[in-house]
């Protein structure tokens, strides 16, 4: 990573900045009615801010929803951890958090170092993990699960993380052509064997540790384009993060439309109605993008066909997660169709959309409620 990597914003962190500011103030307004303390670990901050265009990061942008919240609600135990590694960055971020007092807690060292002490604290207060590593290598499956797995025990913790999917495959591809198994071509970027013999020995070791097994060899040893094996090796990473948390989501991050994914964020909660605020925020976030790409300057609306939501779609997908799971109730099945991988619905619906289509669906007799009166969250749905 370059020294001015923190000079100016780049698009896909405009991206991930604005999902974090979408979700954090729902999140936080639902979640301090447990009455619990409220903790907030930037986990790989960075120095705050940027240092050409002053832009906020992750860590400003956090503690200003923190400072926001305390405000509104004084009596609320609340506080934000922000952990950096590099020395030079830390000594800017305690200057970028300065203003923010004690409820700003900045610490130099790995976040790996303090997963231990994070999970001490989810055990009596609410924690949201915000992970944006440079790397995929700070993504230790084994370790956050120490964190994440604490759902199981009643303990409230979220974690928005960011996996550089694109990475891992070109890391994992290096280190098979290493062991002479043949992966395909080669793809845009790679430089075959020389970089093999630049990897560390562990290194096929640390990726089994990002990953949680050795399952993604088979998968990159399939002849198929990037995107795909991007799309599997995700797929197969949210199924093991969905053994830890009950209901996990993720988007794909692009520098255009149609681009390849450059990263992808995952998020992770205990509670279906975590799952669909943030679903809400990447939704909101997703057609901002579309606005400013397609939208902004023209009279009409130029996206490709397909990058827009289809309603029609929405309703016979829906009606098919309830004839599949009959007798469940609204935010369980928003829930149920938000984490299927294969209609790639998660941030593409907002919440509205969702129950527009359950609407639909009753009015025209396709699916049924039971009982038929009184609040539907409560209701059964069943297909007619």
């Amino acid at each position: 990573m370059s020294d001015d990597f923190f000079d100016t914003k780049k698009p896909w962190s405009f991206y991930k900045d604005r999902v974090l500011t979408h979700y954090l103030w729902p999140y936080l307004s639902k979640i301090r009615t447990r009455g619990a303390p409220i903790l907030v670990v930037d986990c790989c901050a960075g120095p705050g801010r940027y240092r050409k265009d002053g832009e906020s990061g992750s860590p400003r942008i956090i503690a200003e929803r923190l400072r926001d919240l305390a405000e509104r609600h004084p009596a609320t135990r609340i506080r934000g951890v922000y952990i950096e590694k590099r020395a030079g960055y830390f000594a800017e971020l305690r200057t970028n958090l300065a203003e923010f007092g004690d409820r700003a807690l900045c610490i130099h060292a790995r976040y790996q170092d303090n997963l231990a002490g994070i999970a001490q604290l989810a055990e009596r207060a609410s924690v949201f993990l915000y992970v944006d590593p440079f790397t995929a290598k700070e993504l230790p499956f084994d370790e956050l699960s120490k964190v994440f797995g604490l759902v199981h025990t009643g303990s409230s913790v979220e974690f928005l993380l960011n996996f550089d999917a694109d990475g891992v495959v070109r890391w994992g591809r290096s280190l098979l052509r290493g062991k002479g198994v043949l992966v395909g071509a080669l793809l845009e970027g790679e430089e075959g064997e020389r970089d093999v013999e630049e990897e560390p020995e562990d290194s096929y070791a640390e990726l089994c540790r990002v990953l949680d097994g050795d399952w993604w060899a088979d998968v990159l040893a399939r002849d198929e384009p990037l995107r795909e094996q991007q799309e599997r090796v995700c797929e197969e990473y949210k199924k093991r993060l969905r053994v830890l948390m009950p209901y996990v989501g993720g988007v794909a991050i692009r520098r255009k439309c149609d681009s390849i994914p450059k990263y992808h964020m995952v998020f992770g909660t205990r509670h279906p109605d975590g799952l669909l605020l943030m679903n809400d925020s990447m939704a909101r976030t997703n057609q901002e993008a579309l606005d400013d790409q397609f939208s902004d300057g023209f009279l009409f609306d130029t996206a490709p066909e397909g990058r827009r939501p289809d309603e029609e779609a929405l309703v016979r997908e829906l009606r098919e997660v309830i004839k599949q799971n009959p007798g469940l109730r609204r935010p369980q099945v928003f829930a149920k169709y938000l984490e299927q991988d294969s209609c790639s619905a998660f941030a593409r619906y907002p919440e509205k959309s969702l129950m527009a289509a359950v609407r639909t669906l009753l009015g025209h007799g396709i699916i049924i409620r039971r009982p038929e009166r009184g609040a539907i969250d409560r209701a059964q749905l069943f297909l007619a």
